[in-house]
């Protein structure tokens, strides 16, 4: 997986979103819509997934936590895939 995850706070209190470019070879999201280290996952969450290439995938994530600060990290996409 390829791309950028930009995380919003749904309550209105953060000032702006931050993003973060997401681990290479990624093949997994981790969504929790309380951790303001993770994807995202509260309502207005939006995820694209676009099929590139074999092995390859772009996403366009644009997630939103419930409140907070957002401040996305490299966890927030695992290479482990789905659990």
């Amino acid at each position: 997986m390829c791309g950028q995850i930009l995380i919003g706070t749904s309550d209105g209190t953060a000032s702006d979103t931050r993003s973060f470019v997401i681990t290479a070879g990624a093949k997994s999201l981790e969504i929790d819509s309380a951790d303001v280290t993770m994807a995202g996952g509260d309502h207005g969450s939006m995820y694209t997934f676009t099929y590139l290439e074999a092995n390859l995938v772009h996403c366009d994530a644009r997630g939103m936590i419930t409140t907070g600060d957002a401040a996305p990290v490299a966890a927030a996409s695992t290479t482990s895939g789905t659990s």
